[in-house]
């Protein structure tokens, strides 16, 4: 959540990548975060009620699974942001193509028991990490430990909209129906 605010605070921030950054490891908390922060939290509330309505709380669990991979993915992907280093550095510095295929391997293995809706969802998180790794490079020249978290929070809110929402095609359906039917 953390990770989220920050994003939020230097997503509206004119100037250029070093004042976005510094914007992102400034402490304070500023509107957009707060905005940010109320939204996400508004959002999960609304969703998680929306899965117990239709009965498909069972998509909790994939879509957890795969925003945390989603932060593999981008760890890998793109370099470290800040000259300086960061809490966030290790992290992405450490991150190995080695990793990235063991994640991807379980998530697909993982996925593949949810049956054609979880794969649905592994394809719409990488499609996500993808797009989102390209901005980030773009406005950041890379990857920090507030963007990854960011990812995080919004790969599991635009996942979790996914199976929530009316007339999604993984509403009412179980998971595992699908090995037998």
């Amino acid at each position: 959540m953390d990770g989220l605010a920050d994003w939020a605070d230097s997503f509206g921030a004119l100037g250029d990548v070093q004042r976005r950054l510094a914007i992102m490891k400034d402490t304070a908390l500023g509107t957009f975060g707060v905005i940010a922060l109320i939204l996400i939290l508004l959002a999960k509330w609304i969703v998680f009620e929306r899965l117990c309505v239709f009965g498909t709380v069972i998509w909790i669990l994939p879509v957890f699974v795969l925003s945390r991979a989603v932060m593999v993915e981008l760890a890998v992907a793109l370099p470290y942001a800040r000259k300086e280093g960061g809490t966030g550095e290790p992290f992405v510095m450490e991150a190995s193509r080695t990793h990235r295929r063991n994640s991807r391997l379980f998530c697909l293995v993982f996925c593949f028991l949810y049956g054609p809706g979880g794969l649905i969802l592994l394809l719409m998180a990488l499609i996500f990490a993808w797009v989102y790794g390209v901005k980030a490079k773009q406005r950041f020249g890379g990857i920090t430990g507030d963007l990854l978290g960011a990812a995080n929070e919004l790969t599991e809110i635009i996942l979790l909209l996914m199976c929530a929402l009316p007339g999604s095609v993984l509403n009412g359906y179980t998971a595992w129906n699908w090995l037998f039917n």
